[in-house]
């Protein structure tokens, strides 16, 4: 899914379901703010991650919490994923509310932008097989639930 593509998804579902995302960030997150979030976790994250977290807020984004690289965020990945006990070759960018995060794998330095889910109870870190716009498209919308017919 290009850029284009996933941002007139999002604003066709914020159009129609504004309450949805009453619980997000107040602000963007900015390209300092990236910088400094990639110096502090010793990553490059992937550019996905950076349009949204610069273009569309953080937090609670619909049905999904997203952590932002806003320093100020209640949700900040950087403090997030110093909290929580991970594999060093993942960054959590989300929790799925029952103690399991999903990812991006790091290679090399760089986060890659498949999503990979991580089980705290087998300690197993699996493939999604979805890249981070449509997880997100997925686990925020959850088009199939709701019968939304995206563009």
């Amino acid at each position: 899914m290009t850029p284009e593509q996933f941002l007139a998804k999002v604003a066709f579902v914020k159009q129609r379901q504004p309450a949805w995302f009453m619980a997000q960030d107040p602000d963007c997150a900015t390209l300092q703010a990236v910088h400094e979030a990639e110096q502090s976790l010793g990553v490059k994250l992937p550019a996905p991650y950076v349009l949204f977290a610069t273009r569309l807020n953080a937090g609670y984004f619909a049905f999904i919490n997203l952590f932002s690289v806003a320093p100020d965020s209640d949700w900040n990945i950087v403090a997030r994923n110093a909290e929580f006990d991970l594999p060093d070759d993942i960054v959590a960018f989300s929790d799925d509310g029952t103690g399991g995060y999903h990812a991006f794998r790091i290679d090399n330095g760089c986060c890659l932008e498949q999503v990979v889910y991580h089980d705290t109870d087998t300690g197993e870190t699996l493939d999604t097989g979805q890249g981070f716009f449509d997880f997100v498209i997925e686990h925020a919308f959850q088009p199939e639930y709701f019968g939304l017919q995206l563009p």
